[in-house]
């Protein structure tokens, strides 16, 4: 059985976060994956892995956003479209699975997640992002570690081996006055059943009654193709492809749903975060230029008018996008296509037996 990795290069992020997670595909025990790196810089393939300290030793494919649509050197970007592009020219393995850039995995988590899908055969399996409260300069020795033991002991004396679930947006609970996140997180330690990670079971996956934890997620190509998964209308722009809280009910109608997976984990690490799309005025003024029928850009180029017309902070219009979203539906436009993808699906399937 083959997986395939796809991982988006983004512009935000510092290129050298991409070291740890080559460097721990590089490390892993199995061999059965490829990458695909999507890339979002305007910057090319020989570039971008000439400022590695690391280099792939792994197979991987390359792609990178059409030149014409980045202004002012940040990209307008369609994840669901690129998945949807590799589906129909069978560019994925068996199952699939969409990292970023500041993620890195164990060394054995391709080998002890390609068994449990082997032998359960799931749809979808939740991957047990880990979340690290750490900037890449607290991990950057993992690179020096030379064998897949070194990297697994490097983990463990740092303590990374323990890190919560994805979920847990606090560190400590005792040092922050966020009383809803404080009665969020400590629900979510009542349904992990008191802890703040996934633990490790023999069968390797447990399961919730509810969607109640988002993470990365493993999809089958059989199942993306049945229900047209990423086949979209319109383009998804900037919609990342983790499955929305809104589809529960629908995903949990045609597969097993939500399960985790429970021995080996994948590790985010903190990263500097800017919304280009509000707070860059160069990416803003040229996307003001851009002709487009698109509801999601139209969305953009309104906050970006008011923006300018009225002096607004990038915050300030991101809360009128957010807005124009709310009253437009445009927010409903992933669980609306979703929907109809499988009633379809469903229907062809009863009209064939």
């Amino acid at each position: 059985m083959q997986i395939s990795y796809i991982i988006t290069i983004n512009p935000i992020i510092e290129f050298r976060y991409l070291n740890a997670l080559v460097h721990s595909l590089n490390m892993q025990s199995s061999s059965d994956f490829d990458v695909i790196f999507y890339n979002q810089i305007n910057t090319s393939e020989e570039e971008i892995f000439n400022q590695l300290e690391v280099k792939p030793r792994f197979p991987y494919k390359f792609y990178s956003v059409e030149k014409e649509m980045f202004f002012n050197n940040y990209p307008v970007w369609d994840l669901y479209g690129f998945h949807q592009f590799l589906l129909d020219n069978d560019l994925v393995g068996d199952y699939f699975m969409s990292l970023h850039m500041e993620e890195f995995l164990d060394f054995d988590y391709t080998e002890k997640a390609a068994a449990v899908l082997e032998k359960n055969g799931f749809d979808i399996l939740l991957g047990n992002l880990s979340r690290i409260w750490s900037h890449y300069d607290g991990v950057a020795d993992i690179i020096k570690t030379k064998n897949p033991d070194e990297f697994d002991q490097y983990l463990r004396r740092t303590g990374y081996k323990n890190a919560n679930h994805w979920c847990f947006t606090t560190k400590n609970m005792v040092f922050t006055r966020n009383w809803r996140r404080i009665k969020r997180n400590f629900r979510l330690r009542q349904i992990f059943g008191g802890s703040r990670q996934v633990k490790p079971t023999a069968e390797g996956f447990f399961r919730l009654p509810n969607y109640a934890a988002e993470d990365l997620v493993f999809m089958s190509k059989k199942f993306a193709h049945k229900y047209r998964w990423f086949d979209a209308p319109v383009k998804m722009y900037f919609s990342d492809i983790h499955i929305n809280w809104s589809l529960e009910e629908v995903v949990k109608s045609i597969t097993d749903f939500p399960v985790y997976f429970n021995q080996a984990k994948i590790y985010h690490l903190d990263h500097r975060r800017y919304y280009y799309h509000v707070a860059d005025d160069g990416f803003g003024r040229e996307l003001l230029a851009y002709e487009t029928d698109s509801k999601i850009l139209q969305a953009l180029q309104a906050a970006l008018i008011q923006k300018y017309e009225k002096g607004l902070t990038p915050q300030e219009t991101r809360a009128i996008l957010r807005g124009k979203y709310e009253a437009e539906g445009y927010q409903n436009i992933d669980f609306e296509f979703h929907s109809n993808n499988v009633r379809e699906a469903l229907a062809a399937e009863e009209k064939a037996t």
